[in-house]
């Protein structure tokens, strides 16, 4: 009788990782059958013998067929009779029988199919405490308990050695969460009893008893603010700070305006001090008591990032405020070539748009001094990027042009920088759900991996709304404009650090994060087009290119997603040189084809779509350099993000119109 063997990727040494809730051991490092699971589930591995003296199946034993991926030919090897037992729920019974009646190998895989559909529709019970706070507002208690935290929090970040205490104490999550929950209630009392436009708007947005408005008994019962409904709503700004008045001493700065008009926004002396302190122990987190020599490469002027780094920028160390002008990659390889010319050991660490600094990246690498002391380590540079979302082969970029570090920060000018961080932990997180679909499905819906971050609950209370919009508190009285239930529009969600870490485990990942914080999880506004139901990713769509432009033809942060109609999808891409303009205009329809192609094998509700040939088939414009409405858009706008999505409207008719030598459309169809 004929065997059909067993399926397995590969056979390696290592060590199987312990399962959570099970009672399977880590074992030592020793040949593993690797089985091809949907999510790389490495409790499925099966111990094997090691130069075994005999091929037999004995009470230990079992020999077992298997086929190696990519090998022509099986081969047979000698399981371990209790690994198949505990990892494929067997009974060692049932694998004696199978061994003596020659079916084992039909056993083995078969329950190694049962496993793999249970991993797929298993789910971790995640019980979250990420939600509105119904912690009562008037209670004596809850007063008494949100002042102690209150003091808790003073206290520990008066010094770098105190703040360090309250992590290493390490909270759980229920506990981290309570605590920013009070200190939250806090935040609100003040700002209802100090703010007069604050104190107009709950009284306006709450149900009423004849004419008389009848308060928030819960927190979750505050309205919520924003942009448009709250700070713009307001005809007297004073009325938006505390006592009624702008603060004396301070800072005037300005958001990009990327969603809107820019608005103006003040920071007092004392919210700037306590800015600039998280700052300083956010820089003794990642490089200890090193000094350290900063290039601030973000829009200076009134850009509130920008000018908030400047001002924070001399207690961190050196720096050097460059900006965003015409020459600002130039102008960073000299500073940095002036500052290393003694071979300076002191880490140069580059803030900016992810954009801008992989440009400053390559100006390095082009520089042969420069280059040379990357590569033999005399030059250590690290970018702290912030502003807007970064993909992970955007971070590859930077780090393979010598950068030993690349770190995100999120923020907004609405509410301050450095609300969440980014460590190696959330790149981990990042790279896995990139790596296993299921992952990134159970953890936020599945899709390009949002922003991950982590965040101190008692800096912000964030909640989500049922459209999974993100709210925030800042819990500091020293904020001259409180922000109570503000709603920044960025979509995405909260979870505790133990949740996510379960989840993880289940797909065979061990996380040890450095704290307990919460994670943040950060979509953001844009990056996204609906077409036909699917939604096209912005991040997908530069994998793609990536995939099939090997040569550099198409310029590396000049293409978007735009729709000109409803049911049409069009992927707009500029040319990196004349001569790319013209190989790609004559393999044009190849190119969409091919672009089409990667893209839906990323994305099954896109492949979906196209299956159905219900809308008309998505066409590539194709622009010259430097012609694009990209290309427009920086520069006139160097100080916003990158334009991922061209949203339709008159004035972009009206430029293309006016345009039409400076691009080619596809013609492409369906294939037959």
């Amino acid at each position: 009788m004929s065997v059909t063997p067993v399926n397995v990727r590969s056979i390696e040494e290592t060590v199987a990782p312990k399962v959570a809730h099970r009672k399977v051991s880590k074992g030592n490092s020793k040949p593993r059958l690797i089985f091809d699971t949907h999510n790389k589930r490495a409790d499925l591995n099966i111990a094997i013998a090691k130069n075994p003296k005999s091929m037999t199946s004995n009470r230990t034993w079992a020999v077992l067929e298997v086929k190696v991926a990519g090998s022509e030919n099986s081969t047979k090897v000698l399981a371990n009779i209790n690994g198949l037992s505990r990892r494929l729920d067997l009974s060692k019974s049932e694998i004696r029988a199978a061994i003596k009646n020659k079916t084992l190998e039909s056993l083995v895989s078969q329950q190694l199919e049962k496993k793999m559909q249970e991993i797929k529709s298993q789910k971790v019970e995640v019980v979250s405490s990420l939600q509105p706070s119904q912690r009562k507002l008037n209670s004596f208690i809850e007063r008494l308990k949100g002042a102690v935290v209150d003091l808790w929090w003073l206290t520990t970040t008066e010094r770098w050695d105190l703040f360090r205490l309250r992590f290493m104490l390490r909270a759980n999550g229920d506990q981290l969460q309570n605590e920013g929950q009070l200190r939250a209630l806090t935040a609100y009392r003040n700002a209802y009893k100090r703010v007069p436009a604050y104190k107009k708007h709950v009284a306006e947005n709450v149900p009423k008893k004849g004419a008389t408005p009848q308060l928030p008994k819960r927190f979750a019962d505050i309205p919520l603010t924003d942009k448009k409904t709250y700070i713009q709503k307001v005809e007297d700004v004073d009325d938006l700070y505390l006592d009624g008045k702008l603060p004396k001493s301070g800072q005037l700065d300005s958001s990009t305006g990327t969603t809107g008009e820019p608005a103006l926004w003040v920071r007092s002396s004392k919210e700037l001090a306590v800015t600039q302190k998280l700052m300083a122990f956010a820089r003794k987190a990642k490089f200890g008591h090193k000094d350290v020599i900063l290039l601030n490469t973000f829009a200076l002027g009134l850009w509130a990032t920008g000018v908030t780094v400047a001002g924070a920028g001399p207690k961190q160390g050196l720096i050097a405020n460059v900006g965003i002008v015409p020459d600002y990659a130039e102008k960073s390889v000299t500073i940095i070539k002036q500052l290393t010319k003694k071979n300076s050991s002191k880490p140069i660490v580059l803030c900016g748009y992810p954009p801008n600094i992989r440009k400053i990246a390559d100006a390095v690498q082009n520089d042969p001094e420069l280059k040379k002391k990357l590569d033999e380590g005399k030059l250590v540079m690290h970018a702290i990027v912030g502003g807007e979302g970064m993909t992970e082969e955007l971070r590859k970029d930077i780090l393979d042009k010598g950068f030993s570090s690349v770190f995100s920060s999120y923020g907004a000018s609405d509410l301050d920088i450095n609300i969440g961080y980014e460590t190696n932990t959330e790149i981990a997180i990042r790279q896995a759900c990139i790596d296993n679909p299921a992952l990134a499905e159970e953890l936020y819906g599945g899709g390009p991996p949002p922003m991950i971050f982590h965040y101190d609950p008692l800096h912000y209370f964030i909640e989500t709304t049922k459209d999974n919009e993100l709210v925030y508190t800042c819990c500091r009285k020293e904020r001259a404009s409180p922000r109570i239930r503000y709603n920044l529009h960025d979509t995405g969600k909260v979870m505790k650090a133990e949740d996510v870490c379960d989840i993880l485990k289940k797909y065979g990942i061990e996380l040890k994060p450095r704290t307990n914080l919460p994670f943040l999880f950060v979509h953001g506004r844009e990056g996204t087009v609906s077409y036909g139901g699917s939604k096209i990713h912005y991040e997908h769509f530069e994998q793609a290119i990536r995939a099939i432009d090997k040569d550099g033809a198409i310029n590396v942060d000049r293409f978007a997603l735009h729709k000109p109609q409803e049911d049409k999808l069009e992927f707009w891409i500029e040319a990196s040189s004349d001569e790319a303009y013209n190989q790609i205009k004559a393999n044009l329809n190849e190119m969409q084809h091919k672009l089409i192609e990667q893209i839906a094998e990323k994305n099954t509700d896109f492949q979906k779509i196209l299956d159905s040939k219900s809308n008309p088939y998505p066409q590539i414009r194709l622009f010259k350099p430097k012609q694009s409405i990209m290309s427009k858009h920086a520069e006139l706008n160097p100080h916003r993000k990158l334009q991922r999505v061209v949203a339709d409207s008159p004035d972009i008719k009206q430029q293309l119109h006016e345009a039409p030598d400076s691009f080619v459309v596809s013609t492409g169809d369906y294939p037959k």
